[in-house]
């Protein structure tokens, strides 16, 4: 197995609310609760750009929002091919903030991690909702929420987390459920490209909050990446047992060139 890694930057942004009353958002996600027999269409359940704010709409805490990389964003549609074809995003999502927690000069530094497992499906309502169009479901009516949609997405703390385990998930791209704002809206993608960090009981006021994100896919042949480090089959039954560097390298510019990918670091060789 090769013991090479690669490490793709993604950007972090952070949202902190105060615990303030009164404070008005826009959601702009899907109003999924008006997905009836008849109604499933995007423009049927897309709220007014416009419409009156919520109240509290984000709780107090910072609120975690990352981009995914840009090549995870584009479809690949075949020249016979009737949609786009998107990667899956990762589903495993290692969340870490760090602060310091003495006063005085000398550094001490503390952290708490939380497990994102970002396609499973829990039963907890505040996690993420996404709609569940099966044609079995939808050829009657519905006899609560749970019969159109599902709740995606749920977060461990570190020492909670079991490990991977079988449970029920869905299949998430940058589209989500099919709309290509789905990665870019935080209310969409909560519990699943975000995070809500709402307990700091102990720690100091003026303490300053640095946090890492770092995601990856509990299957690891889904990551695109991953054919970047390993040769083609035909060439791997041929290769030794140790994949040299100058064969990943190759491999890795394939793999860029095939997709159209562009990192400026690389068209430098």
């Amino acid at each position: 197995m090769s013991a090479s890694h690669l490490l793709v930057p993604i950007n972090i942004e952070a949202l902190v609310v105060g615990n303030a009353t009164g404070a008005k958002w826009v959601n702009l996600k899907p109003d999924f609760a008006k997905i009836s027999e008849k109604q499933i269409l995007g423009r049927q359940i897309e709220r007014p750009a416009f419409e009156e704010p919520e109240n509290n709409l984000h709780k107090p805490g910072v609120h975690l929002h990352w981009a995914l990389p840009d090549g995870l964003t584009h479809g690949i549609a075949e020249e016979e091919g009737d949609i786009p074809d998107f990667p899956l995003i990762p589903n495993r999502w290692l969340v870490v903030r760090f602060w310091d927690q003495d006063e005085s000069d000398k550094p001490n530094m503390i952290s708490r991690a939380w497990i994102i497992e970002s396609d499973t499906i829990t039963d907890d309502e505040d996690a993420n909702i996404m709609p569940v169009l099966d044609p079995e479901k939808l050829k009657q009516p519905p006899q609560n929420s749970g019969d159109y949609c599902t709740f995606v997405g749920k977060a461990y703390e570190l020492n909670n987390w079991q490990g991977e385990r079988n449970a029920p998930r869905v299949e998430i791209t940058a589209i989500g459920y099919g709309d290509p704002a789905f990665a870019a809206c935080y209310p969409a993608c909560k519990g699943i490209l975000g995070f809500h960090d709402y307990d700091f009981d102990g720690i100091r006021e003026d303490a300053e909050f640095t946090y890492m994100v770092v995601g990856w896919y509990s299957q690891p042949s889904l990551d695109p990446l991953w054919k970047a480090l390993h040769l083609p089959e035909n060439k791997q039954k041929k290769a030794p047992p140790e994949i040299k560097p100058d064969d990943q390298f190759k491999s890795l510019m394939e793999f860029l060139e095939k997709t159209k990918w562009i990192y400026p670091e690389l068209q430098a060789f």
